[in-house]
């Protein structure tokens, strides 16, 4: 591109084929992307028609990449979200099921507490020793 309009960004050229300059093109992502690359090649069929005859495959071949992984990357923080709440879950039934083992053992322990806590681990003492919190899903960043 730079070739052709002789490395003039203010030609009218290079305007009609990035009006907000190739900068703003690069930050999209998705499908936002596909459709910038899809009224660039349009762009470059008007004004520049062996470079848009040159370049529009691999155009075309991208615009379907970034839609694909972006699609995929959704369907991956669905699937870390749907993870992260059978996590949640699971300690829920873990911490249901000790406080039951819990309470069976003190019927078979009557006052012996100590005996009864034996068959536990012990209780952190302080914030450095405290197991690991669980964890947050990630936040999807924003799309321009």
């Amino acid at each position: 591109m730079q070739g052709a309009v002789h490395k003039d960004r203010n030609s009218a050229g290079y305007k009609a084929v990035f009006p907000n300059g190739l900068d703003a093109v690069t930050k999209l992502r998705g499908e936002a992307e596909s459709h910038e690359s899809a009224r660039i090649r349009g762009a470059l069929a008007r004004h520049f028609p062996r470079l848009q005859a040159a370049y529009a495959g691999e155009l075309e071949r991208l615009e379907t990449s970034t839609n694909e992984s972006e699609r995929a990357w959704k369907q991956a923080e669905a699937r870390a979200t749907e993870a992260f709440a059978e996590e949640v879950e699971e300690r829920r039934r873990l911490t249901e099921a000790m406080q039951k083992s819990e309470g069976a053992l003190q019927t078979l322990f009557p006052g012996q507490k100590g005996r009864v806590r034996s068959f536990f681990r012990k209780k952190a003492t302080s914030a450095e020793e405290t197991p690991a919190t669980t964890p947050t899903p990630t936040t999807p960043p924003a799309h321009a």
